[in-house]
């Protein structure tokens, strides 16, 4: 799960396809892959082996794949809107607005920032649906997804 998540198909995949497609112009399609790619990956697979661990049954996990997709591609669309906002404080970057500076493929760039806000709230929205069938079990996870539609930093 884990090399799977950071290998050439994963993350570092992702990361090589966003760094060749800065300054150019690109379908939305590639980038939902490309952020699907980079952290999602990663995101995705620290849930499943969560889950792998903790003796998810089939359904279980896959429940828990849909969540971790969903959080993934809304931790991106928030990291573009935080960098948008181009305060170091909301960003951690030191280069805030750097996503711009760079000609980065990003939601905010492609769709604004009030559609690529309410694509980020289905995500979020879509990930707590899958975790369902976990009822209050579930409570961590429903949280971290509020953190991330929520945070500021």
């Amino acid at each position: 799960e884990i090399s799977k998540a950071i290998g050439s198909r994963g993350m570092i995949g992702g990361q090589m396809l966003d760094m060749e497609s800065q300054g150019k112009e690109i379908e939305p399609s590639l980038l939902e892959y490309i952020h699907a790619h980079k952290t999602g990956a990663f995101i995705k697979a620290s849930v499943r082996v969560g889950g792998i661990l903790g003796g998810a049954t089939r359904e279980e996990l896959s429940c828990l794949t849909i969540y971790g997709e969903e959080v993934g591609q809304a931790f991106q669309i928030k990291d573009d809107l935080l960098d948008m906002k181009g305060e170091e404080y909301f960003t951690g970057k030191r280069m805030a607005g750097s996503d711009l500076k760079k000609k980065k493929a990003t939601y905010p760039l492609y769709f604004g920032m009030e559609k690529s806000k309410k694509l980020m709230d289905e995500n979020i929205k879509k990930a707590i649906q899958a975790l369902a069938p976990f009822n209050a079990r579930a409570k961590y996870l429903v949280g971290i997804a509020e953190y991330i539609k929520d945070r500021n930093i």
